[in-house]
């Protein structure tokens, strides 16, 4: 058992070394975008990286110690191994799916203020056609008082109605 736990952490502390090197490489300051596209590259290569480690510090584990490694301590190992990248692996999912949630937000926002400014656009656009038309109404009933206040006044007292060419004759 012994063999086990110091193995695992010889692991442990050479993924974190190695971990710490990646953080330390990348730029101080990062957007988020450029961190979701870190965690994209990194989970590949961190579980490759894991295995591959786990796998070699089994065997050094066996050289140093001079034991004979058994199944039953392969198969623990490789649970705590796979154990560790299933935790990583699902710490990097949560990330990136409160950063879609996030961006599905935003972009639900942005939706939102386009369509209100289009309606906004349209009520604006609906209201002066309205006074377009309120506008020609006025000045065409303006133009029908004016001729009818001409054909008044040109016909003063001359005013006959005609109803097909038959006269009615209205009784007082």
């Amino acid at each position: 058992m012994k063999i086990l736990v110091s193995a695992l952490i010889l692991v442990v502390v050479l993924e974190a070394i190695f971990i710490f090197w990646l953080m330390r490489n990348e730029k101080k300051e990062k957007n988020i975008d450029e961190m979701i596209q870190f965690f994209r590259d990194l989970w590949g290569k961190f579980v490759f990286y894991v295995l591959a480690t786990s796998i070699i510090g089994l065997f050094l584990g066996s050289i140093f110690f001079k034991e004979i490694i058994g199944l039953d301590e392969i198969n623990t190992w490789v649970g705590i191994v796979l154990g560790l990248v299933a935790l990583v692996i699902g710490v990097i999912s949560l990330f990136l799916s409160f950063y879609n949630v996030d961006q599905a937000n935003k972009t639900q926002e942005k939706t939102v203020e386009i369509i209100q400014g289009f309606r906004d656009d349209m009520i604006e656009h609906m209201h002066d056609m309205q006074s377009d038309v309120e506008r020609k109404i006025e000045e065409s009933s303006e133009k029908t008082r004016n001729e009818i206040a001409k054909f008044t006044y040109r016909n003063s007292g001359k005013f006959s109605v005609e109803n097909n060419g038959a006269e009615e004759k209205w009784d007082d």
